[in-house]
């Protein structure tokens, strides 16, 4: 009588789920965007000219001087904070390119770690959002036209960490 020893314990291997693929898709896209838009600042930045904003900048304050006064004060500062905001954009273009590059990469290893069912893709996604709101905003400087613009990235980034920490019990 030949016995062979035959492991009976079923293999059990891990699914990911559907959910999580597409989470992982949809990071990949913005990523691969991200990266090139990272890509195209550090370059076409060097080509914009500043004086071309101040002009455009006058022509809107010559267009403001027809509005009430309460709104003409508003859209004044709103102004005043888009000019620093450009202008700041433009001298920094380059960190701020290289900022946006490294976190799209780190964002899509992530993705990519936890497409693997891996967790620690859930840290270094979380650390890349972070980073990509935080230091913009230190470069940038804090206005109305950079807290409205970080609060919807922030906010966007926050479903998507949320919809990525439900996942997290799929992965080891």
């Amino acid at each position: 009588m030949n016995h062979e020893l035959v492991d009976e314990t079923p293999s059990v291997s891990k699914r990911r789920p559907t959910f999580l693929t597409v989470l992982c898709i949809l990071t990949f896209a913005a990523s691969a965007y991200y990266f090139f838009e990272g890509v195209t600042t550090i370059f076409s930045s060097k080509s914009f000219d500043e004086g071309q904003w101040k002009e455009i900048a006058t022509q809107l304050e010559e267009g403001l001087s027809q509005a009430d006064p309460q709104t003409s004060k508003f859209l004044e500062r709103v102004l005043d904070d888009v000019s620093v905001t450009v202008s700041r954009g433009i001298n920094k273009s380059t960190t701020l390119g290289i900022i946006t590059i490294a976190v799209a990469l780190l964002s899509a290893l992530g993705a990519y770690l936890m497409l693997n069912l891996n967790r620690k893709g859930f840290t270094v996604y979380v650390a890349a959002k972070i980073f990509g709101i935080i230091l913009p905003l230190v470069i940038l400087g804090i206005n109305i036209v950079t807290g409205f613009i970080y609060a919807l990235s922030a906010l966007v980034s926050a479903l998507f960490i949320i919809l990525y920490a439900v996942n997290r019990k799929h992965m080891d």
